[in-house]
């Protein structure tokens, strides 16, 4: 056998092993996903079909995306992440929580449609927070450009994940789950290689979407630190929620503390001397109160989350309190706020995470 052959046979296999797994997220048979022409033996194949993009699974004719991300909780080595399981179990909840907490109330999840049949009671369409002056910034993507009429979805301008200048989800999300869906630190300049296809996002995913996590194995986020009400990276994780929820991001409408207003964006570690420079008592990394890192190197997820000069970060998020879909706590909360007890005794948990000496 020639050297040239063997190089080939060589680079054929390694195709064979890393190729699924590095090219694309979404492998496997393709009707597992599509269908051809919604018809075998004379019988639908989709529900409510024929659907756009070839869809088989469709949870419901408004949303397609619950076909393959509804129904079922989540098991050891599942290839779909659930977003609407069965369980109400907040054991069972994978990172970005669940919609089916709609069913204890409206306050407990993103009201998003075809997860429930009614909008929210209270708030409608308009997300709470919502400031059509000032947010979204001229730099970040348009969302509710018609209004705040338009129900919430998952994907597309009047959604979160997917191109927000293209208003049909099907289209703003379309070929993103044949990219690299668990994210990287360094570009986010398509729609399959953002975190969790937020386009424009940077992250690294955690492999079973936190379905197992502790301080080493778990989602990491991209966020700064900021001085001002103006956020200069456009890839974090809160720059992508201040774009419904901008009034909750700001120090008010005159400007002044940054206290104003609970800080996003903001690393405790820079706050020498203070309560917050011991996040989580020992600065080790806490899956209740997660925080993100400023890192810009792609690289493994750290106990403790370090930047690029040794030196650790523990940066606010949206996420260190929210959950993104829903939570068993109202306002899609991580625990339940009317609990944390400040000199109560209740230890590490919650709020006390960052506020270490209120306990």
């Amino acid at each position: 056998m020639t050297k040239k052959l063997v190089a080939t046979t060589v680079i054929f296999l390694m195709a064979l092993v890393i190729g699924p797994s590095s090219a694309w997220s979404v492998g496997g048979q393709c009707a597992d996903c599509h269908t051809m022409h919604d018809s075998q033996g004379g019988a639908a194949v989709a529900v409510g079909g024929p659907h756009d993009r070839l869809i088989s699974a469709t949870y419901s004719s408004t949303n397609p995306c619950l076909g393959c991300h509804g129904g079922d909780d989540y098991q050891s080595g599942d290839a779909t992440p659930y977003v609407l399981g069965t369980n109400l179990l907040e054991s069972d909840d994978l990172a970005g929580g669940n919609f089916a907490y709609h069913a204890t109330g409206d306050a407990y999840v993103h009201n998003v449609l075809g997860s429930s049949v009614d909008d929210d009671a209270t708030l409608a369409a308009v997300p709470p927070g919502y400031d059509s002056l000032n947010y979204p910034d001229p730099d970040a993507f348009v969302r509710y450009t018609g209004g705040t009429t338009t129900r919430l979805q998952c994907a597309g301008t009047y959604g979160c994940h997917g191109n927000a200048t293209n208003s049909d989800p099907y289209d703003a999300i379309s070929g993103a789950h044949h990219g690299n869906a668990s994210g990287t630190l360094t570009t986010a300049d398509t729609v399959g290689n953002s975190y969790r296809f937020l386009y424009g996002v940077m992250g690294i995913e955690d492999s079973d979407w936190e379905n197992t996590a502790d301080d080493a194995d778990h989602n990491q986020y991209h966020g700064i630190h900021r001085t001002d009400d103006v956020s200069p990276d456009s890839a974090t994780i809160s720059y992508l929620c201040c774009q419904c929820h901008g009034d909750f991001h700001e120090a008010g409408a005159s400007g002044g503390s940054p206290w104003t207003r609970h800080p996003t964006d903001f690393d405790l570690s820079e706050a020498t001397g203070t309560e917050y420079a011991s996040y989580n008592a020992d600065n080790s990394y806490s899956i209740i109160a997660p925080v993100a890192s400023d890192v810009t190197t792609d690289g493994e997820v750290e106990a403790v989350v370090l930047d690029e000069s040794g030196e650790y970060d523990a940066i606010v998020t949206c996420l260190s309190c929210h959950r993104a879909h829903g939570s068993a706590y109202p306002d899609l909360l991580r625990w339940d706020y009317s609990a944390i007890d400040a000199g109560g005794g209740d230890g590490n948990v919650g709020c006390f995470i960052c506020h270490t000496t209120k306990d």
